[in-house]
């Protein structure tokens, strides 16, 4: 039973952290994107979507 149990947190540990390279992979395209089409480092709606995607990410899994 207990072999068991570490199959599913070693599972649920690889699932945060394909999350976590999913949303880091997330926000560097669209980063890159906002360059490459709008010619513009930053923008203030990349920023919240960032910031709003870090949020649910640590409130899902930090908690």
């Amino acid at each position: 039973m207990k072999s068991t149990w570490n199959l599913v947190g070693m599972a649920l540990w690889v699932l945060v952290l394909v999350t976590l390279i999913w949303m880091v992979h997330d926000m560097r395209v669209r980063r890159i994107r906002l360059i490459v089409k709008e010619h513009h480092s930053f923008s203030w709606r990349n920023l919240a979507i960032s910031t709003i995607e870090l949020v649910v990410w640590l409130l899902f899994f930090g908690g």
